[in-house]
C-alpha cells in the first residue's frame, strides 16, 4: 500500500458511525506513526471495508449498540438504563485453551517439556513457521466487506508507571463495546501513544468476510473451526481469530494482562497476575489491602466485593481479576488493577452471594448468554424464581422452565460492568502508584482434605503453596465436568512464557538487591465438603471476613507462633483464632482445620508426578527442596520443618558464632572441628568435593579398577548457613563459597576445618587457586579479592565490577586473569601487579569465562552463546550456539570443550571446526557443574546435577565421540558445585600430629573470635593475632 495521501471518504457505515474509507493510511493524520503502521499492515492484510478509529465518546458508543442492535446481535434490556442482551453461537461460549498458543523460536520458552507421550498442561506452543502458515491460511481479507475498528486502550491508570498501552484491531463491534468497559480508551490514550510509548499490537477478527458462505446463528459472526489465539511475546503481538467470546477477543483482558504483561514483567522486574485485589479496614480503621488468585468460579469476584459478615470491618474493591504488582522505592509491594470493568460469571451471583456485585450490573451493563425475562430482564441460576406471570427465554434464545432439562443461562455467561459503578469501589482504586500489599493469597476448590486458611512458613515455601494449587475445572474454558486440575498460581491457562522461568522469577522476589518488605503469603479454601452430606462445611460469602481478620491479624503480628500453631503444611489457626461469634450455624472447625496424612501423602505423590512429568529439569531447585520437604513432613508427620537428612562421617557440630564483619580469616575451630578418617598414600589419588543447596559439602574419592571404578564417600560436613554457590582445590586446601557471604576453608593434608574468610558483602560467586600461594575469589558486590593461602591476608581488594563478578578464570601460567561480570565487562587482570590490564565491552552480561589448557584462547559464556576468544588478537574467533543456558563448561584438552547447559545433556565441541562430536544424556535434571582429571592416559569429566547425582564418564581423548559412564553416586541433594582434587605427593599427618594441632589450636579459641581483632594470621605452629586500623571505605561512583 502506498504511504502518499490518495484521499478520504467519510461516510455513514451501516450502524450509523462515522467511518473511513481510504486507500492510504496517511489519511488518518491523528494517528502516530507507530500505530499507523500497524493499522496500515492490517489493512493491507484483512482487506475491511472501512476503518472506523474508536474515540471512546458516549456518543459513538451509543452509536455502534444501536448499530448491533438494528442487525439483530444484541437486544437492549428494557428494565434497566442502558443494558443489553447478547447472545452468542453455541460453539463460541468460553475460552478455547487447545486453540490459544504461544509463538516462540524455542519450545522451551514457552512451556517447559513435558515427559514423553504426556501433554502439556502448561500451555501451548506453537513454531514461528506453523504460525506463519496458520495465520497465512486464516488473516488474508478476512475482514472483506466488514469495518475494522482502531481501538487505542490502557490497561491501568494511564498515568501510572504501572500502566501498559495496546491498540487492538478488530472486525467486532460487540468487542469495541465491551473493550470500552473493560479498557481505558479516548484522547489521554491517544495522547500517549503520539509521545511515543511502546504499546502491545492487538490483532482480531471473528473471521466471517462478507457476504457471508452460511448464516449465522443468533446473528453472531464467528469461524469455531478455524479459532487460533497467538501470542508473540518477543515482539509484543497477540493475533485472535474466530471467535467473539470475551476471553477470546477482548485482548487487553487475558492475552494482554496475563501472557504478554506476564512476560513484559519478567524483564523489567515485577508481577502480572491472575489476582484479585481488595482492601479491608478493621473496626479501629486501621487498612491493608491483599491480593488473592482463584481460578475462574471459585468465588474471586465475590470476595472482591464481599459484605463482611463481621460487625465493623469493611470491605472495599481494587479490582476482581488480575493485579499488576511492582515494588516501590521503600521496597513494598504496589498494586494496580489494570482493568476498568469487571467481566464476571453471572450464574451464582446474587443479592444473597454478591449484593454489591448485583448494584454494579444495574446499568450500563452488557450481559452474554443469560436468560431473558418477559419483563425485560435477565435471570440466572442462583436468582430468586421470577414471579410467576414472568416468561423465561433460555440463553438459546427459546422459551424456558424450571422443570427444564436444559440451563436456562451458559455456566460461563457473563456480565461486562464498568468498576466505577461498583458501591464499595476503594477511593485508591485508580491510584497511579498503586495500594500496597500486605498478603498475598491462594485458594481453589478442593471438596476434601485441604483446611480452611493456613499461613505458609516463608516466602520459598508460599512460591511453592502457589504451583501446588489445585482446584475443580470450570466452565471458563472448554473442560466438561468437575475434575480436580492442577492450576498453578490460577494460572494455568494464562502462562506467557515457561512456567519454570516463571517460578524462579517469583522466587527471585526474595533476593532482591534494593529493599524489600515481602508480602506473608496464605492459603484459604471455602469448599470442602462433609463427606457424609456432600455439603459444604463453612458457610462462605460474608462469612469469609472472619477468614480474612485471621489473615489480617497475622500480617501484624509480633511472634512467629502468635494466633497459629504450626502443621506440616504451614501454619495453622490457633484453636479459637477463628471468630465464630454469631455464625448463622454450628460449623465443625474440627473437620475443616483437619490435615489428614494419607490425603497429604497421595496429594504429595501426585504433585510430584505433575512437576515431574511437566515441568522437569525446568523446576527451580527450591521449589523441588519444598516439595522434598512436605514429603519428608509428611511421612514423619511431624509438625516442625525437617531437617536435611545424611549419614555424615564429619560429627555434627555447632555454626560459628556471628561475628563482626570486616576483612579477616577465622583460624580452625576445634570446638567444631573433626578429623576424617586419613588414608596413607595420598599421591596418587583423586576426590570429588561438590557443594550443595542444602549448605553440605561431599567429599567421595574416586576409586579406579581395571573391573569395575568405585566412587567412596569420604566426608561429609555442613559448611555454610546458606547454599553453596562456588568450589575450588589447591594441592592442599579446598574453599566454598556461599550465599552466607562467607568462604569456608578445609585442610585436606590433616583433614580438618581451617577457617572462614570474611570480606564480600553478598554471595561469593567464584573462586579460583593459582598456584599454591593464592586464592581469588569474586561476588555480587563486585569485587575481586586476592587472599594469602600462607596468612589468609586479603592482600588486595578491587571493585572490579559494577555489577556481581559472575566468573573468573587464571590463565595458566598463573600471570594473567580473567573476570566477567553484569557490567557488561570482560576484565583482564595483571596478577603480578594485582592491577587491571584491559577492560573490554561486550555488550552484554557474560556468567561464564575460562582460559584453555594452553592459556593461547579462552571463552566466555553469555546466556546460551560461547564466544572463543585468541589471547594474542584479544578477538571473537568462533562462537557455539547452544540449545538453553550455558551452565557449565570445561576443557578436555585445548581444542576440546564440554559444554552443559540448563538440561540434562553435556556436549563436546571441537574448537577448530566449532562442530558438536559428541551429546549424551548426562542426568535426570539440569547439569550443575563439571571438572575433570586424566588418570592413566584417560580423560574423566565429572559432572553433577541437581537430581543429586555425581557421575564419572570416560573420554578417549584420541576418539572424543565415544562416552562412557565410569561410576554414579547419588548424593540425594541438590548439587550447585563441583572440584576435584588431587593431593600433592606425599604423605598427610599421623592422627597424633592432628589431635596435638587441635590443641595448639584450642588455646587460642577466645581471642580467635573476638570482634575486636580484624585479621587474623597463622604462622607454622600458632594462632598470632594483628591488629589493624580501620580503613574509610570509598564510596564507588
Amino acid at each position: 500500500m502506498s504511504c502518499r495521501l490518495l484521499g478520504v471518504l467519510r461516510r455513514r457505515d451501516s450502524f450509523g458511525t462515522a467511518a473511513v474509507g481510504f486507500r492510504s493510511l496517511a489519511s488518518i493524520p491523528s494517528l502516530p506513526q507507530g500505530v499507523a503502521e500497524f493499522v496500515s499492515g492490517a489493512v493491507a492484510e484483512c482487506n475491511p471495508a472501512k476503518v472506523h478509529v474508536v474515540t471512546g465518546t458516549p456518543e459513538e458508543t451509543a452509536d455502534i449498540l444501536a448499530g448491533m442492535e438494528q442487525e439483530g446481535m444484541v437486544k437492549k434490556l428494557q428494565k434497566y438504563k442502558n443494558c443489553w442482551l447478547a447472545r452468542t453461537d453455541p460453539k463460541d461460549v468460553a475460552r478455547v485453551e487447545s486453540k490459544t498458543v504461544v509463538v516462540t523460536r524455542q519450545q522451551r520458552d514457552a512451556v517447559p517439556i513435558p515427559s514423553s507421550n504426556i501433554k502439556s498442561q502448561l500451555g501451548n506452543w506453537m513454531s514461528e513457521s506453523d504460525f506463519l502458515k496458520a495465520r497465512e491460511d486464516r488473516f488474508p481479507a478476512c475482514m472483506t466487506g466488514r469495518t475494522m475498528y482502531v481501538i487505542p486502550f490502557s490497561m491501568g491508570p494511564v498515568n501510572s508507571s504501572l500502566a501498559k498501552f495496546g491498540v487492538q484491531v478488530t472486525d467486532s463491534p460487540y468487542v469495541v463495546a465491551s473493550m470500552g468497559i473493560m479498557t481505558r480508551t479516548g484522547t489521554p490514550v491517544m495522547e500517549k501513544l503520539a509521545q511515543g510509548v511502546e504499546f502491545v499490537r492487538c490483532q482480531h477478527s471473528v473471521g466471517r468476510p462478507l457476504p457471508l458462505k452460511a448464516p449465522l446463528v443468533n446473528q453472531w459472526p464467528c469461524n469455531p473451526e478455524k479459532v487460533l489465539i497467538a501470542h508473540l511475546p518477543d515482539s509484543r503481538q497477540i493475533l485472535s481469530f474466530g471467535s467473539g467470546y470475551g476471553g477470546n477477543s477482548l485482548l487487553g483482558k487475558k492475552c494482554f494482562a496475563l501472557r504478554i504483561a506476564s512476560c513484559i514483567a519478567k524483564d523489567e522486574g515485577w508481577l502480572a497476575e491472575h489476582m484479585l485485589i481488595l482492601g479491608i479496614t478493621n473496626p479501629q480503621g486501621v487498612k491493608r489491602y491483599f491480593a488473592a488468585a482463584f481460578p475462574s468460579a471459585c468465588g474471586k469476584t465475590n470476595l472482591a466485593m464481599m459484605k463482611p459478615a463481621l460487625p465493623g470491618w469493611k470491605v472495599e474493591c481494587v479490582g476482581d481479576d488480575i493485579a499488576w504488582m511492582k515494588f516501590d522505592s521503600q521496597g513494598k509491594l504496589r498494586a494496580i488493577n489494570p482493568e476498568n470493568g469487571f467481566f464476571g460469571v453471572a450464574p451464582g451471583t446474587s443479592v444473597k452471594t454478591n449484593p454489591h456485585a448485583m448494584k454494579t450490573i444495574s446499568e450500563n451493563t452488557m450481559f452474554t448468554n443469560v436468560g431473558e425475562t418477559s419483563d425485560g430482564g435477565v435471570w440466572w441460576e442462583g436468582l430468586d424464581p421470577p414471579e410467576p406471570n414472568i416468561i423465561l427465554t433460555d440463553w438459546h434464545g427459546k422459551s424456558w422452565k424450571s422443570d427444564s432439562s436444559m440451563l436456562c443461562a451458559h455456566p460461563n455467561s457473563r456480565f461486562c460492568a464498568p468498576a466505577a459503578q461498583c458501591p464499595i469501589i476503594d477511593p485508591l482504586w485508580e491510584s497511579d502508584e498503586g495500594v500496597p500489599i500486605d498478603a498475598i493469597i491462594f485458594g481453589g476448590r478442593r471438596p476434601e482434605g485441604v483446611p480452611l486458611v493456613y499461613e505458609t512458613f516463608n516466602w520459598s515455601h508460599g512460591v511453592f503453596v502457589g504451583a501446588a494449587m489445585r482446584s475443580e475445572s470450570t466452565a471458563a474454558a472448554e473442560h466438561k465436568g468437575k475434575v480436580i486440575m492442577h492450576d498453578p498460581f490460577a494460572m494455568r491457562p494464562f502462562f506467557g512464557y515457561n512456567f519454570g522461568d516463571y517460578l524462579a522469577h517469583w522466587l527471585s522476589m526474595e533476593t532482591r538487591k534494593d529493599t524489600t518488605q515481602l508480602p506473608k503469603i496464605f492459603h484459604v479454601n471455602w469448599f470442602r465438603k462433609d463427606p457424609q452430606t456432600n455439603s459444604f462445611l463453612w458457610p462462605g460469602f460474608g462469612e469469609n471476613a472472619r477468614v480474612l481478620e485471621w489473615i489480617f491479624h497475622r500480617c501484624g503480628r509480633t511472634t512467629e507462633d502468635e494466633a497459629a500453631k504450626k502443621s506440616v503444611i504451614g501454619w495453622l489457626p490457633q484453636e479459637g483464632a477463628i471468630n465464630t461469634k454469631g455464625l448463622g450455624k454450628k460449623v465443625d472447625m474440627g473437620a475443616l482445620f483437619d490435615v489428614p496424612k494419607t490425603f497429604w501423602q497421595k496429594e504429595a505423590h501426585e504433585l510430584r508426578a505433575y512437576l515431574t512429568q511437566q515441568v522437569g529439569a525446568d523446576l527451580p531447585e527450591q521449589v523441588e527442596g519444598e516439595l522434598r520437604a512436605l514429603e519428608e513432613r509428611v511421612k514423619n508427620r511431624t509438625d516442625i520443618i525437617a531437617a536435611f537428612k545424611m549419614d555424615p562421617l564429619y560429627l555434627k557440630h555447632d555454626h560459628q558464632e556471628s561475628v563482626k564483619r570486616g576483612s579477616r580469616f577465622l583460624g580452625s575451630r576445634t570446638e567444631s572441628r573433626t578429623c576424617i578418617k586419613s588414608f596413607s598414600n595420598m599421591g596418587d589419588h583423586v576426590e570429588v568435593v561438590a557443594g550443595s543447596y542444602e549448605q553440605i559439602v561431599f567429599g567421595y574419592r574416586v576409586c579406579p579398577s581395571e573391573e569395575e571404578w568405585r566412587i567412596e564417600p569420604v566426608f561429609t560436613h555442613h559448611a555454610h548457613t546458606a547454599s553453596l554457590s562456588a568450589v575450588a582445590a589447591s594441592e592442599q586446601f579446598i574453599a566454598t563459597g556461599s550465599k552466607d557471604e562467607t568462604i569456608q576453608l578445609y585442610d585436606m593434608r590433616t583433614r580438618t576445618e581451617h577457617g572462614a574468610l570474611l570480606h564480600h558483602n553478598g554471595t561469593v560467586s567464584c573462586l579460583e587457586f593459582y598456584g599454591t600461594s593464592h586464592l581469588l575469589s569474586g561476588g555480587e558486590d563486585g569485587l575481586l579479592c586476592v587472599w594469602s593461602t600462607k596468612t589468609w591476608e586479603c592482600l588486595k581488594s578491587i571493585k572490579a565490577h559494577m555489577g556481581h563478578v559472575t566468573s573468573l578464570s587464571v590463565h595458566p601460567s598463573g600471570k594473567l586473569a580473567l573476570s566477567v561480570g553484569t557490567d557488561k565487562k570482560l576484565r583482564t587482570w595483571n596478577l603480578v601487579d594485582g592491577r587491571s590490564a584491559f577492560v573490554k565491552n561486550i555488550k552484554q552480561d557474560a556468567h561464564l569465562v575460562l582460559w584453555s589448557p594452553d592459556g593461547d584462547k579462552y571463552v566466555v559464556v553469555v546466556q546460551d552463546k560461547l564466544d572463543i576468544y585468541s589471547l594474542e588478537s584479544a578477538s571473537i574467533t568462533g562462537t557455539l550456539a547452544y540449545q538453553k543456558r550455558i551452565s557449565s563448561i570445561r576443557f578436555l584438552k585445548n581444542t576440546l570443550l564440554a559444554v552443559a547447559g540448563d538440561d540434562e545433556y553435556v556436549k563436546v565441541y571441537d574448537l577448530i571446526s566449532e562442530k558438536c562430536i559428541c551429546e549424551f544424556r548426562a542426568h535426570e535434571n539440569r547439569v550443575k557443574a563439571m571438572d575433570s582429571f586424566l588418570i592413566d592416559e584417560l580423560c574423566v569429566l565429572v559432572t553433577a546435577s541437581n537430581d543429586g547425582f555425581i557421575k564419572l564418564w570416560k573420554f578417549n581423548l584420541e576418539n572424543p565421540e565415544v562416552v562412557c559412564l565410569l561410576s554414579q553416586v547419588n548424593t540425594t541433594a541438590r548439587l550447585t558445585c563441583l572440584s576435584v582434587w588431587r593431593p600433592k605427593t606425599g604423605k598427610e599427618l599421623s592422627a597424633e600430629q592432628i589431635t596435638q594441632s587441635a590443641s595448639v589450636l584450642s588455646t587460642e579459641k577466645e581471642a580467635l573470635l573476638s570482634p575486636t581483632n580484624k585479621r587474623v594470621r597463622i604462622s607454622t605452629e600458632r594462632v598470632v593475632l594483628k591488629e589493624e586500623k580501620k580503613k574509610k571505605k570509598r564510596r564507588v561512583q
